[in-house]
């Protein structure tokens, strides 16, 4: 799970590498939590949790853009 000050730090990153080589940013942090219960015979037989964070990254270059996303939210990623 991402908390509020990861978010920034990844946003803040992106941003600051972007900005002297683009015309435009935009960032998008997502975070998910996915629970998932199975019951047979009237008992709970499977309970599987899961989930993620990733980034989306457009840019903007001489009126074209590009986009990435990742999940890899490390700053080598």
């Amino acid at each position: 799970m991402i908390n509020r000050k990861k978010a920034q730090q990844i946003i803040d990153a992106a941003v600051s590498y972007g900005a002297s080589r683009t015309s435009g940013v935009e960032v998008l942090v997502t975070d998910s939590e996915e629970f998932n219960a199975r019951f047979a015979n009237n008992r709970m037989t499977e309970h599987v949790n899961g989930g993620g964070a990733a980034a989306s990254l457009r840019v903007l270059v001489n009126g074209r853009q590009a986009r990435v996303n990742a999940d890899d939210l490390t700053l080598r990623g």
